[in-house]
């Protein structure tokens, strides 16, 4: 095979791999209430099982990407995706409570620690400079295709089965099945695309990461375009609470927004910020995505103006993908260095996912103390708020590097 189809080969399996790994710890989100009744839990235990998934995840981003600076992706990625399978098949038992913990624990490891920064650096590896936002891009929307497989192919088997728990065992053996599949295809196709040349000192890597401005940057960059996405979250109760959507309806637009803006903007992103310029082309993403949350606070908020809202809503989340999809492509543009990029991942997904927690503590009582169009009128704000500090970032750092390139020119 061609080093440039070995190139793409990588690329299918990292977005085939890197849908499914999550498929198993996340499948609540699509089987809520017949998982919980086919584990016999109550809310609170089904909710501590992601706290503790949550918690692992959180605590392994850094030291996962001290591991991707130094093991070979291929062996990192096959395990991942070896002992999430199996912890699925596992899970498939519908073991007790404690086991149950267990297992959400430990794939929270697997999930992270051997995972999550080997991926996206074996992506800028393959990449090369001139590409990072194509294949960034490219990986996000193939992981989009791969997510619309998955929980088709899920549903699907839960909707032939008999009774509800064997309609969630079969749903959780499909995708365990697909986690098990990427194992063999990493450790049998996947190529490693660059030799590692790792620091030897831990502490001295450590160190360099926590004093680079650049690194910081990249924190920022990312941490604002994931609060963007979980503000953007509760534009889909916004249709029904304020718009008067029945709640089919707004699910129904909700899905159909996230899958076209993952499968359709992520690619088309990646291959503009490569045109264009990465941190260009996501602070122009960050302006927008400001401007259309400033739309959302002057709208009346009435089902009147329900158009214009699903129409900004669409383009909200075409741009906040646009910005998923290649804000790891950043790391080229600020010249952050190839033996530091696994810990520059680590440190910047431990920033830059934090909203994961942190959105969703705000917003509820948020929302709870000013019912209907004015919590969401806050909330938005905070939007605007937010891409505007994305943008200013951007903008910061272009003009650090543009001054730097006209030094070094100059020179």
């Amino acid at each position: 095979m061609s080093p440039k189809g070995q190139k793409y080969l990588g690329l299918a399996i990292l977005a085939w791999g890197g849908t499914f790994i999550y498929q198993v710890p996340l499948l609540r989100y699509i089987l809520y209430e017949p998982m919980r009744e086919a584990l016999g839990l109550n809310h609170s235990e089904f909710g501590n099982l992601q706290a503790w998934y949550g918690y692992l995840s959180a605590a392994c981003h850094f030291p996962g990407g001290w591991l991707a600076d130094r093991i070979s992706p291929r062996k990192l990625l096959s395990f991942s995706f070896f002992t999430t399978a199996l912890l699925s098949f596992w899970f498939a038992t519908f073991p007790g409570y404690d086991v149950l913990v267990v297992i959400h624990a430990l794939w929270g490891v697997t999930t992270t620690l051997t995972f999550w920064a080997a991926m996206v650096r074996a992506c800028k590896d393959m990449a090369g400079s001139a590409e990072q936002g194509k294949f960034f891009g490219v990986l996000e929307g193939g992981r989009g295709v791969t997510n619309l497989i998955g929980t088709t192919l899920a549903l699907l088997a839960f909707d032939l089965m008999a009774d509800q728990v064997a309609g969630v065992r079969a749903a959780v053996l499909v995708k365990a099945l697909g986690c098990l599949l990427a194992a063999v295809m990493t450790w049998f196709f996947f190529k490693d695309p660059v030799e590692l040349k790792p620091s030897p000192s831990l502490l001295k890597d450590v160190v360099a990461t926590m004093k680079s401005p650049l690194v910081w940057a990249l924190s920022l960059i990312v941490f604002c375009g994931h609060a963007s996405f979980t503000i953007g979250s509760y534009m889909t109760p916004y249709l029904t609470e304020v718009s008067g959507f029945t709640a089919a309806a707004a699910g129904f637009a909700a899905t159909a927004w996230l899958y076209v803006g993952q499968i359709a903007a992520a690619p088309v992103s990646g291959v503009l910020s490569d045109k264009f310029g990465r941190l260009l082309f996501m602070g122009c993403c960050f302006a927008l995505m400001a401007l259309l949350c400033l739309v959302m606070v002057l709208l009346p908020g009435n089902p009147e103006a329900a158009v214009l809202t699903v129409m900004t809503f669409v383009f909200f989340f075409l741009a906040v993908y646009a910005v998923r999809g290649v804000y790891f492509s950043g790391m080229e543009d600020l010249r952050i260095p190839a033996s530091l990029a696994g810990s520059a991942v680590g440190m910047a997904s431990v920033i830059g996912f934090t909203p994961e927690f942190v959105t969703f503590k705000i917003a509820g009582p948020l929302l709870d103390k000013y019912p209907g169009a004015r919590g969401y009128k806050y909330l938005f704000t905070a939007g605007v708020i937010v891409a505007a500090v994305g943008l200013a970032v951007c903008l910061v750092v272009l003009a650090a590097v543009n001054r730097r390139k006209k030094e070094a020119a100059a020179a």
